[in-house]
């Protein structure tokens, strides 16, 4: 009976602690990685690139928040052509390309981005990219790689350690004593 009381003290305390140590994640700090979105998050833009090639863009959130330092990732075909990540105004950038169809992903957005030469760009065709992300916020998940590789995982053993150490002890000399 007092193995189980300190059992339920332990699985207690440590259950207080997890919550308080438990990392909480900021889109800054922790950048979701890209996760190609459903077909209903698909939308498609005509950009004319600049002289040299360059494809400038800027990604914000629904409230028109700029997102820094999320990852852009721009494919051609199943080809990655260029990765990059947005700066502190959310802005990104790829150099060097040409025309053509290229397929652009990000944190909860995908979108085919039709590039044009200069001169050759159709009417409606914009200078550079506004991508608004359509990502939705869950509280309480974590990847486990995530959680492992944080420190989180030691300092809850070494807190339940010492919290069942000393009931463990106190529980044999109780035992002791009364035999």
């Amino acid at each position: 009976m007092r193995n189980q009381r300190a059992l339920i003290a332990v699985a207690c305390c440590l259950s207080m602690v997890a919550t308080s140590v438990w990392p909480t994640a900021t889109w800054a700090d922790q950048p979701s990685p890209i996760i190609r979105p459903r077909r209903a998050n698909f939308v498609s833009y005509d950009v004319q690139l600049d002289a040299t090639g360059k494809l400038s863009g800027k990604l914000t959130d629904r409230g028109g928040t700029a997102l820094t330092r999320a990852p852009v990732v721009l494919y051609q075909g199943r080809n990655q052509v260029a990765q990059t990540r947005t700066d502190r105004h959310g802005r990104f950038k790829f150099e060097k390309l040409r025309g053509g169809a290229y397929q652009l992903y990000t944190v909860g957005r995908q979108a085919m981005v039709r590039t044009w030469t200069p001169g050759t760009a159709p009417p409606g065709a914009g200078e550079s990219l506004l991508v608004v992300a359509d990502y939705r916020v869950v509280r309480g998940q974590y990847d486990m790689g995530d959680v492992l590789s944080s420190g989180v995982i030691p300092i809850i053993v070494v807190t339940a350690a010492a919290i069942a150490i000393p009931i463990i002890v106190n529980s044999n000399r109780n035992k002791a004593g009364s035999s």
